[in-house]
């Protein structure tokens, strides 16, 4: 069977406050909104879409994890982290192959920033009951 792979990815979000919502993405975190209609936000990221609605069929009891690669994450951290709930700061990822960060959006939502770390790798010292460090592989 050939396979067919997706051009984009749409999410398709609940918030019960739209206009929040639109100030949390496109002035907090600096992302474009294409499009604004009575009942509905659309933003974009390259290649997906997040449309955030008030539609009540979408409501949901729990919050969406949102995962979204960036470059320069200490840059990003550093121009939002006091406008934003933050669940974790910056660090190193438990695997070891990422930086990242988790805040909240407006509606509970966690979104985790995420840099990948291809030069450098976790140091465990024992010593420190499992501290860790990181250092640059040469």
């Amino acid at each position: 069977m050939e396979k067919h792979w997706a051009k984009s990815i749409s999410l398709h979000l609940y918030t019960s406050n739209l206009k929040e919502t639109i100030y949390f993405y496109s002035v907090i975190l600096g992302f474009d909104c294409d499009e604004v209609i009575d009942t509905q936000a659309v933003f974009s990221f390259n290649t997906t879409s997040f449309i955030f609605s008030v539609e009540e069929r979408l409501q949901h009891n729990f919050p969406y994890h949102i995962n979204i690669e960036v470059l320069k994450i200490e840059q990003l951290w550093d121009s939002i982290r006091y406008k934003v709930n933050v669940y974790s700061a910056v660090s190193d990822a438990q695997d070891g192959n990422s930086i990242e960060f988790v805040i909240f959006d407006n509606n509970n939502n966690f979104i985790r920033f995420y840099e990948k770390n291809l030069n450098k790798q976790l140091n465990i010292d024992f010593y420190k009951f499992g501290g860790f460090q990181s250092v640059e592989l040469k």
